[in-house]
């Protein structure tokens, strides 16, 4: 839930699959449930409305996503499994330097 330096899982899977040509790389919780990348959040559109894994779920509440979150009222927090991301009109990756970038997923 706070930034730290243990960082080590995300910045070895991060450096794994970005030099592979990948943007990022997802995370899921113990349960399943998608969480974050190793640098951004993660965002699903759906139906005309956006949705984003609760902090509960276990992931940093990222600057960007607390922004767009607060100001467009078609923006949620929701658990999100792959089924979600898979079925999601459009997948997308944010955080504050980068902005909010459309994604393809390949698993």
């Amino acid at each position: 839930f706070h930034k730290t330096t243990c960082r080590d899982l995300y910045q070895a899977e991060y450096a794994k699959y970005s030099a592979q040509g990948f943007l990022d790389v997802l995370f899921l919780n113990e349960d399943g449930q998608v969480t974050e990348g190793a640098i951004s959040n993660l965002f699903i559109k759906k139906n005309g409305n956006y949705y984003t894994p609760p902090v509960a779920c276990g992931l940093l509440n990222g600057v960007f996503r607390q922004e767009f979150l607060s100001g467009h009222s078609n923006a949620f927090e929701k658990c999100l499994w792959l089924e979600d991301l898979n079925s999601a009109d459009e997948v997308y990756l944010t955080n504050a330097t980068r902005g909010m970038v459309k994604v393809h997923l390949i698993s």
